[in-house]
């Protein structure tokens, strides 16, 4: 298998939204049924989900084969119903037994599935990060980044990444912060009665100008 690097730590801002964007880059993401799904030789292989080959006889479909990780592990045992530490028991020790129980479940198997992968750039073996439910929303680590960072500037609020790690389940950001201008105070028109016997004034109520956020 190439190497698919799917996980980092300690890493700035440049190093890790360039993986981020390599990872979409090599992102493949497919829903399939059950029935485009097979295992061999210890790997997910998801029918007419690679890369297109252009050939003399046209473009041709490729199938994609796909390493699973321990995530993608989990997933498969959660899904087909098969005991998780049995499923890691047979990935290290009896790959061919556990090609024949996710072949034997996935044959009995009505639903379909996302696969969520990383290709391989050269054509070859890629990755299998996570085996869901065809309900999941797809969400990308890099547009959770952007998002997150631009949210907090749109409220003032200058953020600087000092680390961050990427996992094979989770993405941790450290953000150091500061208010890059004042915060506005919001203010509301309210109505006062003075008594009985006179007429309604309105004033206004503002929030508090509250201290610098703290960011984590």
């Amino acid at each position: 298998m190439s190497d698919v690097i799917t996980t980092t730590s300690n890493s700035d801002l440049a190093a890790i939204a360039d993986l981020l964007q390599r990872q979409r880059a090599q992102r493949l993401d497919v829903v399939a049924p059950a029935a485009a799904i097979r295992a061999e030789g210890g790997r997910l292989v998801v029918r007419d989900a690679g890369e297109p080959v252009l050939t003399a006889d046209g473009v041709t479909a490729r199938d994609a084969s796909l390493a699973p990780n321990v995530v993608a592990d989990a997933g498969i045992a959660d899904k087909l119903g098969i005991p998780a530490p049995y499923v890691r028991h047979l990935r290290e020790n009896n790959v061919e037994l556990w090609d024949a129980n996710v072949n034997g479940w996935l044959e009995r198997d009505a639903r379909s599935f996302l696969v969520r992968g990383l290709a391989d750039e050269d054509g070859g073996e890629g990755i299998a990060r996570a085996f869901l439910s065809e309900k999941y929303r797809i969400v990308d680590n890099l547009d959770v980044l952007l998002a997150t960072l631009e949210g907090l500037r749109s409220t003032g609020i200058e953020a600087n990444v000092t680390g961050a790690d990427l996992s094979e389940k989770r993405m941790y950001v450290r953000i150091s912060s500061r208010l890059s201008r004042p915060p506005r105070r919001s203010c509301w028109p309210t109505t006062a009665r003075r008594s009985p016997a006179t007429a309604e004034r309105t004033t206004r109520w503002c929030s508090p100008v509250s201290s610098s956020p703290t960011v984590r």
